[in-house]
């Protein structure tokens, strides 16, 4: 996968959000995939009321655009390039914020590793959802990708947020 197909997922992923977003906030019918992740997300962690989770992922959908993707990227295009064998970078995630370790997950793969996650209970819907939204445009994505509900194990490097 090169870069500017994962880019062009990642911004049709944004694109998607957005529509969904944009129904919910106006009440109007959403997919029953994204209700159901709003929904179970709230539930895993009652700080994760409408207005959190909205101004979590209208945040995404700002950032999640061609311009701003390829600007972001532009400094370590030459070492991504470059890049030779994939690396299994494991995250664990704190729950504390919604989606607080997309940025970790977006910045793994478009540099074309491999994510391996680790989530906290309270926040272990939102990713995998908007995961298998990213499989669903690109079945490239798959194989880059894993989460564990148990011990992280056979990783290269570990970020572990909020710590």
């Amino acid at each position: 996968m090169n870069l500017n197909s994962k880019i062009a997922a990642f911004v049709t992923l944004g694109r998607l959000i957005e529509n969904e977003v944009v129904a919910w906030e106006k009440g109007q019918e959403v997919s029953s995939g994204f209700a159901n992740a709003m929904r179970l997300a709230e539930v895993r962690n009652p700080w994760f009321d409408k207005q959190n989770l909205l101004t979590c992922l209208n945040s995404w959908c700002q950032l999640l655009n061609e311009e701003t993707l390829f600007e972001w990227v532009e400094p370590y295009q030459g070492i991504i390039e470059k890049q030779k064998k994939p690396v299994v970078i494991g995250v664990i995630a704190a729950g504390n914020i919604p989606l607080v370790a997309f940025h970790d997950f977006l910045s793994i793969i478009i540099t074309g590793n491999v994510f391996k996650g680790k989530l906290a209970q309270s926040d272990d819907v939102l990713l995998p959802y908007l995961v298998s939204e990213l499989i669903r445009l690109d079945s490239e994505f798959e194989p880059l990708i894993e989460f564990c509900e148990d011990r992280l194990l056979n990783f290269d490097a570990v970020i572990a947020t909020g710590s």
